[in-house]
């Protein structure tokens, strides 16, 4: 055979592959934007995407849900901060292989559904999202101020910026879909009667309030428990003490102790500190039979030229879903008492203590009841969260009771502008919880500008790029054999 032959063959060949890619390319492309319309996420945080622990659940679970957004899919798209969620729910149909549907209802068009809603949830309105298993008719209702965080403002005339906005819709609608899938909730115990007058101690009850929704949207049933006259039932999977202004007597702490003691199942407890100058010495008596001693002191670092506000150094990155707490968007803390650790987990038969959390090295702490007295700082780091640990055995069943202490400002969520806060909190209490309460996922912000494509781009993209890749290859290797 000729080499002119040869090259007119070898032509041959390759334009059958370029429109063989081209037919191929297209074909991919059309279906993917057929079945769910989905747009490729190029964000620098990948805002759009889901994290793979919601991937995998989605993979593993065979049920149906029915979710459904009160607002039109036009105002949708239309905006930046619900784009994110929008987008984000293309993927649930997607990585469920259309187990999960969504549809978008306009409320002021169809009030029936929303009225049906609010016998349930009174605050549903335009914007929420309605998660449903169809099997059983079990609903969640997600209000829109559930599926982001908005920075709290000093400034009564500043405006919310869409960067310092961070979104967490992917944590609430996974913890919307575990709840309506599961036959039986987890349950929490939180700790009443210890925050004083609310007229005296605002930032007590405040405390109470965002603890109380950081369990509501962890799938928690959230029961109050005043100690001095109820008792902790058996079924109480978690016991939350939000910081007391007030000291517990001997007979609440024995029914603490007698409820972490049980070994029917495993009961854990999620207990708040506050260098606030009051004094609890039954309680901190009773946390040193855990192996921690709250000291009456308070920790300061000059790290943001305002000693009263630190960032912590995170200890026991597991716990808390690996955050390294090193970027910008970082957990502000203020308020903390030093703790001192009694002793190692070797020293007690049946109980443990670790560190989670660290002040930093430049931090110091200072005697509450010479607060401007600074002879009497003492240097840092700190222990400023731990986790406790007690193992109990009786009657051939054993388990176990974690205890996290840590600082209060940590779960004074709404006050936290970056978010960072709230996810924290979302590692731990995930981490204290059941099997198969939630899941813990990342959060999202507005931080980078959004750059997507949408299919009909990318088909563009791929009928142009990979071809021309092609005829590149094959236009080195005729190159290559024409000169041999």
């Amino acid at each position: 055979m000729s080499n002119k032959l040869k090259f007119s063959v070898q032509t041959a060949v390759y334009a059958a592959i370029f429109i063989a890619a081209l037919l191929l390319v297209n074909l991919i492309a059309n279906s993917i934007s057929d079945a769910f319309g989905l747009q490729f996420d190029l964000t620098a945080d990948q805002r759009y995407e889901l994290s793979g622990e919601t991937q995998e659940y989605l993979n593993r679970e065979p049920s149906r849900i029915e979710i459904t957004v009160l607002m039109p899919e036009s105002e949708m798209q239309g905006d930046s901060l619900s784009l994110v969620y929008y987008e984000q729910l293309k993927r649930y149909v997607a990585y469920s292989d259309g187990r999960v549907s969504v549809r978008y209802v306009d409320p002021d068009l169809d009030p029936s559904f929303v009225e049906d809603c609010r016998a349930v949830y009174p605050y549903t309105d335009k914007g929420c999202i309605v998660v449903t298993n169809p099997e059983s008719g079990k609903f969640k209702v997600i209000y829109k101020g559930d599926l982001f965080v908005m920075p709290e403002l000093d400034d009564d005339s500043a405006t919310v910026q869409a960067t310092d906005i961070t979104v967490i819709s992917e944590a609430a609608i996974d913890s919307a879909m575990i709840y309506v899938l599961s036959e039986k909730s987890a349950r929490a115990a939180l700790l009443t009667g210890h925050a004083g007058a609310t007229t005296d101690n605002s930032e007590l009850h405040q405390l109470e309030q965002d603890v109380r929704s950081l369990l509501l949207r962890a799938n928690y049933d959230v029961v109050d428990v005043d100690l001095r006259t109820d008792e902790l039932e058996g079924d109480i999977d978690l016991v939350v003490m939000p910081a007391p202004a007030t000291d517990y007597a001997p007979t609440e702490l024995a029914k603490l102790t007698d409820h972490f003691a049980r070994t029917n199942s495993n009961h854990n407890g999620l207990l708040f500190t506050m260098a606030d100058g009051t004094k609890l010495p039954n309680l901190n008596g009773w946390l040193n039979d855990w192996g921690v001693d709250v000291a009456y002191r308070q920790v300061l670092d000059t790290q943001f030229d305002q000693s009263y506000v630190f960032v912590p150094t995170i200890v026991e990155d597991k716990i808390f879903g690996n955050m390294t707490n090193q970027n910008s968007d970082r957990v502000i803390l203020s308020v903390v008492p030093p703790l001192e650790l009694l002793w190692n987990s070797g020293e007690k038969e049946n109980r443990a203590v670790i560190a989670l959390m660290n002040s930093s090295a430049t931090s110091q702490s200072r005697d509450l009841d010479n607060a401007f007295d600074q002879t009497s700082d003492v240097a840092g780091p700190f222990v400023v969260g731990a986790l406790m640990r007690q193992y109990n055995s009786a009657n051939g069943q054993s388990s176990q009771a974690d205890l996290a202490l840590l600082p209060a400002t940590l779960a004074a969520v709404s006050g936290n502008t970056t978010g960072a806060n709230e996810r924290m909190m979302t590692h731990i209490i995930s981490y204290l919880s059941p099997p198969g309460v939630g899941l813990s996922v990342p959060a999202k912000t507005l931080s980078d500008p959004p750059l997507v494509t949408d299919n009909k781009e990318l088909i563009w993209v791929l009928l142009l790029s990979l071809p021309a890749l092609l005829l590149l290859v094959g236009a080195v290797v005729t190159l290559r054999r024409r000169h041999r």
